[in-house]
C-alpha cells in the first residue's frame, strides 16, 4: 500500500474511533449509567440496558377501580388522564386552619436572617446552582439537559440569568420552563393498576436551576425553626444515624410498648390513652396540612403489652398487627443482635444485579467497574452502620470474584488472582477493589470518633445519655446488654 493509501485508512480508522466514542457518550447518557467508565468498549451493554429501559417503561396492561383490565393504548391513557386529572387542581376541603398559636410561640426566623431569603441572586449562586446538577439528568421538555448548559455556559449565561432575575425579582415564570414530562415508575414488579406506579417529573433545566437557588437559601436557615429531632431537613445529617438510633430504641422494645413505622417510627407508652394522644396530635396535623394518615399502610409492634390492652389499641387505631423484623431504611430492624440470615437481603440484591442478563455481555473492565461502583455500593450501605459477619463479607467475596472471572455468580473455578491481590492498589498489582473488611472496621471506627466527638445528632446524644453518662467511650464496661 502506498502513502497516500495508508493515510486514507489512517483517516477512516480515526474517524470510525471518534463515531464510536460519539455513540458511547450518547448511549451513556440516554442509560445514565454513571458507573461505568467510557472508552471501554461496553457498547453492546449500553445497547442492551438501554433496550431494558424501555420495555420497562411501558405500560401494556392495567387495572380499572372496578378490577376489569384495559389494554388498548387509548384507554391506558384515558385511565392515566382521569385519575390524576381528579388529583391535580381540586382543592383540599379537610384543611381547616393552620395552627396560629403554634407558628407564634414557636421558634422564629429573626431579621437578619429574614433578609438574607430575599437578598438579590447573585451570578455565582446561579453557576453554583447549575453545578450541582448531574450532566446526565433526564433533560425536560425541550430536550436541553445540565450537561447542554454547563458546555455552553459562557454563551447562554447572560440569558439564563436574565430569566432567573425576571423569576426572584418579578414572581414571573416563562410559560414554557414550567411544562414538565411526567413519566409513570412502577413501584414494584407486580404493578397492575394506576396507584401502583408513581409519578416522576422531568422539569427543564431552568426550573431546576430556581429550585436550587430556593433549596439552599432555605436550608441556610431552617435549623432555626426546625427541631433537631426532624433530621430530615438538617444539613450535614447521615441517613445512618437514623438507623442506629432505631436499632437502639428497639434494644429494650420486650418491656416498652410502640407504635414504629416504616418511613415514620412514633414510639409511646403502650396503653389506650397514650396511643389516643397520638392520634390527636396526627389528627391536628392533618387539620393543618391536609395530610392523612393511611391506616393500610400502618402497622403497630408490641412489646410488654398484655391482650387486652393491644385490641384496645387496634380497634381505637384500625392499625394492622405487625411483627419483627421488619425493614427501616432498608436494614432490618429488631431488638437483637442480627442473626446471619437476616443479612440475606444484602447477598440477594448484590447476585441480582451481577446475574442480570445484561451484565453478561460486560468486558473485563466493565465487570470490574460493576463490582466496584455499585455491588460494593450496596454492601457498603450496610457496612456503614453495622459490623458485618466475617461469613457475610466471604461470601460476597465470592461472589463478586467469580463473576469478574467467569461472569457468573457460582464459584466454578480458581481465580486467576487471588482476591487479596485484587484489593490492593494498582500501584502494587492490584485492582484497587475495596476490601469489605477493612471498610467495615473503618465504618465502625468512625462510628467511636462520633462518640468521642460528641458530634451533635440524635444517636450520639442518646449514647452518651444511656451508656456513656459522664465517661469517655473507653471508660464504659462493656455489659451484655450493650449493642
Amino acid at each position: 500500500m502506498d502513502k497516500e493509501g495508508m493515510l486514507k485508512v489512517q483517516k477512516l480508522t480515526n474517524r470510525l474511533i471518534n463515531l464510536n466514542a460519539l455513540e458511547e457518550k450518547v448511549l451513556r447518557q440516554k442509560t445514565k449509567i454513571e458507573w461505568l467508565r467510557l472508552g471501554d468498549g461496553n457498547n453492546s451493554y449500553f445497547h442492551a440496558s438501554l433496550k431494558s429501559k424501555q420495555k420497562a417503561k411501558g405500560i401494556l396492561i392495567l387495572q380499572k377501580e372496578d378490577g376489569t383490565e384495559v389494554t388498548s393504548q387509548y384507554s391506558i391513557e384515558q385511565i392515566v388522564v382521569d385519575f390524576y386529572g381528579s388529583l391535580i387542581g381540586t382543592a383540599a376541603t379537610n384543611i381547616y386552619n393552620v395552627d396560629v398559636m403554634a407558628m407564634r410561640t414557636g421558634p422564629q426566623l429573626n431579621f437578619e436572617q429574614r433578609a438574607k431569603l430575599i437578598l438579590p441572586v447573585s451570578d455565582d449562586e446561579v453557576t453554583m446552582a447549575l453545578n450541582c446538577i448531574g450532566g446526565l439528568k433526564s433533560p425536560g421538555i425541550d430536550g436541553f439537559g445540565a450537561k447542554f448548559f454547563k458546555a455552553s455556559w459562557e454563551t447562554i449565561k447572560f440569558d439564563v440569568l436574565r430569566a432567573v432575575w425576571d423569576f426572584f425579582e418579578n414572581g414571573r415564570l416563562y410559560k414554557a420552563a414550567n411544562c414538565t414530562i411526567v413519566t409513570l415508575i412502577p413501584k414494584s414488579d407486580e404493578a397492575r393498576t394506576i396507584r401502583d406506579y408513581k409519578p416522576i417529573e422531568g422539569c427543564i433545566t431552568l426550573y431546576k436551576i430556581i429550585s436550587r437557588i430556593m433549596t439552599r437559601r432555605l436550608a441556610s436557615v431552617i435549623g432555626n425553626v426546625v427541631s433537631q429531632s426532624q433530621t430530615t431537613f438538617i444539613p450535614h445529617q447521615q441517613i445512618h444515624n437514623h438507623i442506629l438510633l432505631t436499632y437502639e430504641l428497639l434494644r429494650g422494645y420486650s418491656t416498652k410498648g410502640g407504635t414504629p413505622r416504616y418511613d415514620v417510627l412514633i414510639f409511646s407508652k403502650g396503653d389506650v390513652a397514650s396511643i389516643d394522644a397520638v392520634l390527636k396530635v396526627l389528627q391536628q396535623f392533618s387539620s393543618s396540612t391536609g395530610l392523612i394518615v393511611n391506616p393500610s399502610k400502618c402497622k403497630l409492634y408490641f412489646g410488654g403489652v398484655d391482650y387486652d390492652t393491644r385490641n384496645g389499641i387496634k380497634m381505637l387505631t384500625a392499625f394492622q398487627e405487625g411483627a419483627l423484623t421488619f425493614k427501616y431504611l432498608g436494614i432490618p430492624m429488631t431488638s437483637r443482635r442480627l442473626e446471619v440470615h437476616q443479612y440475606m437481603p444484602l447477598i440477594e440484591k448484590t447476585v441480582a444485579r451481577i446475574t442480570h442478563w445484561s451484565s453478561k455481555i460486560l468486558s473485563y473492565v466493565g465487570k470490574v467497574q460493576l463490582v466496584k461502583s455499585v455491588c460494593f455500593a450496596t454492601a457498603s450501605y450496610w457496612l456503614q452502620c453495622l459490623p458485618l459477619p466475617k461469613q457475610i463479607i466471604n461470601h460476597i467475596n465470592a461472589i463478586c470474584r467469580s463473576f469478574i472471572w467467569t461472569g457468573g455468580a457460582t464459584v466454578k473455578r480458581r481465580s486467576l488472582v487471588a482476591w487479596q491481590t485484587i484489593c490492593k492498589p494498582r500501584k502494587a498489582g492490584g485492582l484497587n477493589v475495596l476490601d469489605l473488611q477493612v471498610c467495615n472496621d473503618i465504618a465502625m471506627m468512625k462510628l467511636l470518633w462520633s462518640l468521642s466527638g460528641k458530634k451533635d445528632n440524635l444517636w450520639v446524644r442518646w449514647i452518651s445519655s444511656y451508656y456513656l453518662k459522664d465517661n469517655t467511650i473507653f471508660q464504659v464496661e462493656e455489659k451484655a446488654y450493650h449493642s
